[in-house]
């Protein structure tokens, strides 16, 4: 099926297509949610010549647009691309570190016309990479990957901070939460709420599914009673906000290369999609992974998880000739994962039953917003795969209680 693109859209994938060396081609379109698709400039003159490019586009929906920061979300990807990645790799270069991260999705153009907002990315299927089944949990060589990925990534802010303060500073002065309130703008208490009854809503799938366990309905009883507060106030405390983050961690956002790809044991992870990156603590990445994506056994493994990925940062920041125990001793990760643990619950609360849910199962939001439906109700569906999210949770759920994260 082919996708009609707008004249602005266009217009990018035009530039891109001649930036590459394409003077007359033609651009075929399809969906991005199938396997395989992309965006492709084919020669008429030559040897047929393709370019695979992914264009990821936002929604034209204004009433969605009024409840989520649509936009934002594109700037703040774009910004990633085009100035955090640029400075982080620089600053491993000049200090010779011999330490670097795994390669990133080249950005090759944008858009940030109003309603129009889009980027166009490489495909990096056609370089080898693939993503992992989102209905399935990880296995410990796809999660010590990331984990490492994310030691060397947050070990980079850690060393930025010590070495050059200013530059850190000027990169991450606008880094805040995409979905927070900007600074001197006046609190939207009807949206407040909303968010608030959406959060609750959330946990409340949670009592449900682990229902005959008192101790797993008296937890989550009680960190209902704290939710909103928890993931509006308290995740923005400043004595955490230690590092960039990547911000959205389920597996989605997560290609993989493989070397042998029967062997299915991979090389290489590219993280991708960094519209919700901002400044945090590390424990937010690193418990919205870990909840998302681990199968039980791996989640209640605590430390062999925070030593892959303490191990990873403290390569870096010795790479970078600094003292990893003075700047980030495992203590210190250890505090942040029992702190932020909770968000990675949270985050699982309400991705779990979208990751386990047949396609057509999955509500439009801008349809729902559009038609005047709360975006809440429409998402307050029954899947066919309830049984397996009941499942998750209750796994979840017998980690945290066992550990006292709640």
């Amino acid at each position: 099926m082919d996708v009609q693109l707008s004249a602005d859209q266009g217009d990018v994938i035009d530039r891109i297509a001649e930036n590459q060396g394409f003077h007359d081609f033609d651009v075929t379109a399809s969906p991005g949610s199938s396997k395989g698709d992309n965006y492709m400039g084919s020669g008429r003159d030559e040897p047929p010549k393709k370019l695979h490019l992914i264009l990821k586009s936002a929604s034209r929906s204004a009433k969605l647009r009024e409840t989520i920061p649509i936009k934002k979300a594109y700037l703040r990807e774009i910004y990633v691309y085009d100035t955090i990645f640029p400075a982080f790799e620089s600053f491993l270069k000049e200090h010779d570190c011999p330490v670097r991260l795994s390669p990133h999705a080249k950005l090759l153009g944008s858009c940030v016309k109003d309603f129009e907002e889009c980027v166009v990315l490489e495909n990096l299927k056609e370089a080898g990479y693939d993503l992992w089944d989102r209905t399935t949990p990880m296995d410990w060589d796809h999660i010590a990957l990331v984990l490492k990925e994310y030691g060397k990534f947050h070990a980079i802010s850690l060393a930025m901070k010590e070495k050059d303060p200013e530059l850190y500073e000027e990169l991450t002065k606008d880094l805040d939460n995409v979905f927070g309130k900007p600074e001197g703008e006046e609190e939207d208490e009807e949206k407040r709420k909303g968010f608030e009854a959406f959060m609750k809503k959330n946990v409340g799938n949670g009592i449900k599914a682990v229902k005959g366990n008192q101790k797993a309905v008296d937890a989550l009883e009680r960190f209902s009673d704290v939710v909103a507060k928890f993931m509006v106030d308290d995740i923005r405390a400043p004595e955490d906000m230690l590092v960039v983050l990547h911000g959205d961690c389920w597996n989605n956002n997560m290609l993989f290369k493989y070397e042998d790809p029967q062997a299915k044991r991979p090389s290489q992870v590219c993280l991708i999609d960094w519209q919700l990156s901002a400044t945090g603590s590390p424990g937010m990445d690193l418990s919205y992974f870990l909840f998302t994506c681990a199968p039980k056994e791996i989640l209640a493994d605590q430390e062999k998880c925070l030593r892959t990925y303490h191990d990873a940062a403290s390569e870096t920041l010795g790479g970078l000739g600094l003292d990893p125990e003075s700047i980030y001793p495992f203590d210190l990760v250890e505090h942040h994962w029992k702190k932020y643990s909770r968000f990675g619950l949270y985050m699982a609360l309400s991705l779990l039953k979208l990751m386990l849910s047949e396609g057509q199962e999955v509500p439009d939001m801008a349809e729902l917003a559009d038609s005047g439906e709360d975006l809440l109700d429409g998402f307050s569906y029954t899947s066919v795969n309830e049984d397996k999210y009941n499942q998750r949770v209750r796994d979840m759920m017998t980690v945290c209680v066992d550990n006292g994260w709640l």
